[in-house]
């Protein structure tokens, strides 16, 4: 019921090897500690020993490692336990599909003979141990969660607590493997790789760190439901929702049908005096501009506007130190012009969201950068999509260590009530986790989520805040989340994408779906919202395109307002009437009728098909036009 890996201290620096084991292998002895039943491990031939809790719940198992009573007295120590690897296990004679929270939330069925299994840690990659190369691009997973049906059974699970230490991993039964499974691990320890070369600078080999993860956490615990027959994905969705609403503090907002657009305020270009290159601040969208903009979307038609304001203080999208104090920028307008500009908002009901980036900055301030493993100062860089390299041209920066996210928050709230700000985008803090490896004073994931969520809480009665792309710790303490994630990392092993993340919290939290003039696919994308009843997001500037060529914001290419504008304005009057009917209502039911065409239903009665297809489709009574909606039910 448990599956460990461990390694050997002694070849730690010069190896990666570990080595698996499995309960079968250790001595096993069982207390009853007032219904808690405590089952004791001890793998006798490496000498090391832990217990794991277990409660049977009127909904749930409990199962719970208790970190503070693992023992290691030899020459090995803990890297990993699984904890009941083989509980969500499924044979080739059964039928069903595992679910994965990756992005939006996918499906793996039964059998699909794919040789690929899925490992992925919950809230993404450790991005402090600096990756020099990325081999892919992928979505993280926002929610601690995983699920199978089974024979019609529904199966769920949420880690409850360690979810920053864990990883998900799944696999469909193939020629290999005569199981379909999911289950999560504890990284005790994690393993970082550092590059070492020789002398001559030729051949190379490579150093290894391992460092605990436990620190701030008293065990790693999973709940695990039994949700009944012909329960799928829908019905696991509702019950993390009401795990939500009823033990983490999760309330229903107000929610609203709007058009929401993000305005690029300003950004830092290269600039040369004497022979000398510098950097200086670049007006995108100045604050009269703004103003004009909402005007014009107003006037044709887009009555019902929200924005998001990024870029529009301090050094523009990137600090060029670390924030602690927010100002207007006045290549933008200055104060006066800010003020101007929210009177507007304010007299044509138009709700704003200024966002704020704490984490980001290039220069200066050694102490707040985040160390490595190897304690040395992280660079953070983009990556030539073609190859998969940092991108030498492009500026690099750094994060701020978590362990001032708490302090520095406080004071830029400050400034911000001083500007009269209400409302504040903090998209930086609620889609991103890492550690600070410092060797003064090692800051883990676990402590990062303490601190963020600290701050929210500390200031949530002077703001209102929301996020982007939000992991679940945050959601409690958002009004709004932008760029809900709409796809999966999209893994040969996953057979079908879900709304999860949507249907767990629409009707709850104000979503909007991912950028439309940021995507590729800007009719799915619009599609993906209509089919999870999600409000439109555009991204846009006055500046036009060709001002962004040749700076390290040129993946705004394409979102000068005139280049959307109409667009905009005709999806809003195609899907508005829809959206305000669906904005705050719960999804109760979600399917795929046919081939790429999916129905989804909400509390109030009202059913939305979406067709993907570029052909019509017929679906009982109703045709859904090619690459269009449909909506049934109460009027």
């Amino acid at each position: 019921d448990i599956a460990v890996e461990y390694y050997d201290v002694r070849d730690a620096l010069l190896s990666n090897a570990t080595t698996k084991g499995y309960s079968d292998e250790a001595q096993v002895s069982v207390k009853n500690e007032n219904g808690i039943i405590r089952v004791s491990y001890d793998f006798a031939d490496i000498a090391i020993s832990f217990d794991v809790c277990y409660l049977l719940e009127k909904e749930y198992l409990s199962a719970k490692i208790d970190f503070k009573s693992i023992k290691e007295s030899g020459d090995f120590e803990l890297l990993k336990v699984t904890l009941l690897p083989a509980l969500f296990c499924a044979t080739g004679d059964d039928n069903g599909y595992v679910f994965i929270p990756d992005g939006s939330g996918a499906l793996i069925n039964f059998n699909n003979n794919s040789t690929v299994a899925y490992n992925a840690p919950v809230y993404g990659e450790e991005i402090a141990k600096d990756i020099d190369k990325k081999t892919s691009y992928t979505r993280n997973i926002a929610m601690p969660v995983f699920g199978m049906q089974k024979n019609g059974n529904g199966l769920f699970a949420i880690i409850d607590e360690g979810d920053a230490i864990a990883e998900i991993s799944a696999a469909s039964k193939n020629d290999e493997s005569y199981y379909n499974y999911v289950n999560t691990t504890a990284n005790i320890r994690c393993t970082y790789e550092k590059s070492m070369f020789t002398a001559n600078d030729v051949t190379s080999s490579a150093a290894y760190k391992k460092i605990n993860q436990t620190k701030s956490l008293d065990g790693f615990s999973v709940r695990y439901y039994l949700l009944g027959n012909s329960a799928g994905y829908t019905e696991m969705a509702q019950k993390y929702r009401d795990y939500l609403t009823d033990e983490k503090g999760l309330e229903k907002q107000e929610c609203k049908a709007e058009l929401n657009v993000e305005i690029i305020g300003a950004i830092d270009v290269k600039a040369n005096f004497l022979g000398f290159t510098y950097y200086k601040p670049y007006a995108l969208t100045r604050y009269d501009e703004a103003e004009s903009f909402l005007s014009e979307l107003k006037k044709s038609g887009a009555e019902k506007l929200s924005i998001k304001y990024s870029g529009w203080s301090n050094n523009g999208l990137t600090n060029n130190r670390v924030m602690t104090k927010v100002s207007p920028m006045k290549v933008l307008g200055g104060k006066k012009s800010l003020n101007k500009l929210n009177s507007f908002l304010t007299e044509n009901n138009i709700s704003a969201e200024y966002d704020v980036d704490l984490l980001k900055f290039y220069k200066g301030g050694k102490r707040y950068r985040v160390s490595s493993p190897f304690n040395e100062s992280v660079e953070f860089s983009r990556y030539l999509r073609s190859v998969y390299v940092k991108d030498i041209n492009k500026k690099s920066w750094y994060l701020l260590s978590p362990k001032f996210i708490s302090k520095n928050f406080a004071s830029a709230v400050k400034s911000l009530e001083n500007l009269k700000i209400s409302s504040v985008s903090v998209s930086s803090l609620t889609g991103s986790l890492y550690s600070d490896f410092n060797d003064k004073a090692v800051v883990s994931r676990t402590d990062m989520i303490n601190e963020v969520t600290k701050a929210l809480e500390k200031s949530g009665d002077k703001l209102k805040f929301s996020g982007e792309n939000a992991n679940a710790y945050t959601v409690p303490y958002l009004t709004k989340i932008y760029s809900a994630p709409s796809y999966t990392s999209g893994y040969t092993v996953f057979d079908k994408e879900i709304p999860f993340y949507q249907i767990v919290l629409h009707g709850i939290v104000n979503l909007t779906g991912e950028s439309q003039f940021i995507s590729n696919y800007r009719q799915i994308n619009f599609l993906k919202a209509v089919e999870t009843g999600s409000q439109l997001l555009y991204t846009g500037m006055a500046a036009e395109t060709s001002e962004i060529v040749d700076t390290d914001y040129d993946y705004l290419y394409g979102t000068s307002f005139n280049l959307w504008q109409d667009d905009a304005v005709s999806k809003y009057k195609q899907y508005m009437p829809l959206l305000e009917k669906i904005c705050s209502s719960v999804i109760v039911s979600h399917r795929e009728v046919s081939g790429n065409v999916y129905e989804t239903k909400y509390e109030n009665g009202i059913s939305v098909i979406v067709n993907y297809n570029p052909y019509e489709v017929k679906t009982g009574n109703t045709v859904v036009q090619a690459y269009g909606f449909s909506e049934e039910g109460a009027q």
